[in-house]
């Protein structure tokens, strides 16, 4: 996934994701979930794994980036400005691709059904999240073993 210099490069790369996530749940009240209807129409108690919704917004966010950085290139004004681009590009695509893995890796299995005016969106759910504080949460241990590199 680095280097993807076109909508249809980007695309391409994201096909191996291209699930919606979807899940039935047939009695959501026993698994402490809002039973829904029509959040897909015609269905009932459908839900969306919540990894599967980030990488959803990762990649729109991706296809948005690359339609931007392609309007940009085109209307680059010098060689100066366009190579500057392009090592934020650069990085912008190594920062993608972690943010994938690092979803794939670690996703939240959280399951996500509609808010009370039926979106999806991923809003008001209680989600089951690692550890960052107290002893053996991930900030505790980085600022023990954390290193000052002037970032």
């Amino acid at each position: 996934m680095v280097g993807l210099q076109t909508l249809e490069e980007v695309e391409e790369a994201w096909k191996t994701f291209e699930t919606t996530g979807f899940v039935h749940v047939s009695e959501p009240e026993r698994h402490g979930l809002r039973p829904n209807r029509d959040a897909i129409p015609g269905t009932t108690n459908i839900y969306m794994i919540s990894a599967h919704h980030q990488l959803h917004c990762l990649k729109k966010l991706h296809v948005a980036f690359t339609l931007l950085l392609m309007a940009a290139r085109d209307n680059a004004t010098s060689a100066d400005a366009d190579e500057k681009a392009m090592i934020g590009v650069r990085h912008a695509e190594h920062c993608w691709n972690y943010l994938r893995q690092g979803i794939v890796c670690a996703g939240d299995a959280t399951l996500e059904g509609p808010s009370a005016d039926g979106t999806l969106l991923g809003y008001g759910v209680r989600h089951q999240c690692r550890r960052w504080e107290g002893e053996g949460g991930l900030e505790t241990y980085r600022r023990g073993h954390g290193v000052d590199h002037g970032l």
